[in-house]
């Protein structure tokens, strides 16, 4: 099973506009995974229905969730954007699995769109 994760690098290999949005979530993953959210780490928090932190969260494996921990106050989407992409975000690739959860009821084998993680 290919993960929705995994046809959005690829389709970031051939589409510019998926370029900027997939390089940008990275640097959102970055941070989430050194914050220690992730699988059998932290889930977050958020309303948000920004591209960018909603595909760094599940690049991260973080799963979204009311009880989860929110961002820092003083954190903006915008500045996590702007963060480089560090090897961390390839190795967490490799523990997040079909069964994964974006949501609580909802794993990442389940997804078929970017739109499907907000709901």
């Amino acid at each position: 099973m290919t993960l929705l994760i995994d046809r959005l690098a690829e389709a970031a290999e051939r589409d510019p506009a998926s370029a900027l949005l997939w390089r940008r979530s990275g640097g959102a993953a970055s941070w989430l995974i050194a914050q220690g959210y992730g699988p059998g780490g932290k889930s977050l928090a958020t309303e948000s229905n920004d591209a960018v932190l909603v595909l760094g969260a599940l690049r991260a494996g973080a799963m979204i969730d009311a009880g989860g921990v929110p961002l820092p106050a003083n954190v903006t989407v915008e500045a996590l954007a702007a963060i480089p992409v560090d090897a961390a975000v390839a190795e967490r690739r490799l523990h997040i699995m079909a069964d994964t959860l974006v949501r609580p009821g909802v794993r990442h084998g389940d997804l078929k769109s970017l739109e499907q993680a907000f709901a």
